[in-house]
């Protein structure tokens, strides 16, 4: 955890970069502009198990997604309910291709049994066949320990070992001195401001959640509702890191990228 200077210092940082807010402003505004052109995938669920259903975007030849090619990768964030009620569960699936990172799937569930992940492991089982590629997941409260032995207890091996658990409350490594919250954080924060997010447009206004919570979230984050940002900060943790070949050297500038120009 950082300390209370540490903790008081980003904020004060942040504040005087971000304003109150996380990712208020023209940044986001540009994210859900660039959404305009694209199309997001909401599973399906079954009315008797609750379960998503097999046959619903398990086509090779998704007609939602663009022709990825090979340098098109897939990266999920999953942020599992807690033990408050207010909590839901969320999976989100960015899709990196053209430089940017554009939400291509995205599930937001009522809150699951702490002690029984069935539903959570199927949904996880579905996204990680729909959408090949690495799956990071929330593990540092109790549900999450829950799931983490769920994932690999229920799942195949080569599935569990495209699943990363992560506690945000510790650090990496010993040598860095914030954990993997504020690297999360960060690094979305860095995504939106850099242009690279695109939250993809609906008529529905499914992704109102996601796109309500960005806009009010704050670093301390007591009491307002965050399960969405941390589902699209998770996967874009999972992007970050493939990126930097799980070194985290590049991660420490992540965060000192929101605090270069406040000097």
């Amino acid at each position: 955890n950082l300390s209370k200077s540490e903790h008081f210092s980003l904020t004060r940082d942040i504040k005087e970069r971000y304003g109150s807010t996380f990712f208020a402003g023209n940044y986001l505004d540009i994210a859900i502009e660039k959404g305009e052109r694209h199309t997001c995938f909401f599973p399906y669920d079954d009315p008797i198990t609750g379960f998503c259903l097999p046959e619903h975007g398990t086509h090779p030849d998704y007609p939602y997604l663009p022709k990825g090619g090979p340098n098109s990768l897939f990266f999920t964030g999953v942020d599992v309910a807690g033990d408050t009620n207010g909590d839901s569960t969320v999976l989100t699936t960015l899709q990196y291709i053209d430089r940017e990172l554009r939400v291509v799937a995205f599930e937001r569930i009522s809150k699951t049994p702490l002690f029984d992940q069935n539903g959570t492991i199927e949904r996880i089982r579905r996204r990680l066949n729909q959408f090949s590629g690495d799956l990071y997941y929330d593990a540092t409260a109790l549900a999450g320990q829950y799931l983490k032995e769920a994932i690999e207890k229920e799942l195949e091996p080569e599935e569990v070992l495209r699943c990363t658990p992560i506690n945000s409350t510790k650090k990496p490594a010993k040598n860095n001195k914030h954990n993997h919250k504020t690297f999360m954080l960060s690094n979305l924060a860095g995504i939106v401001e850099k242009g690279k997010l695109v939250i993809p447009y609906d008529e529905q206004d499914r992704l109102k959640q996601l796109k309500t919570e960005m806009r009010f979230y704050k670093l301390d984050d007591k009491g307002l509702a965050t399960d969405t940002v941390m589902s699209l900060a998770l996967a874009a943790y999972a992007w970050k890191r493939r990126e930097s070949n799980n070194t985290y050297y590049d991660e420490e500038e992540g965060v000192d990228y929101l605090m270069d120009r406040v000097a």
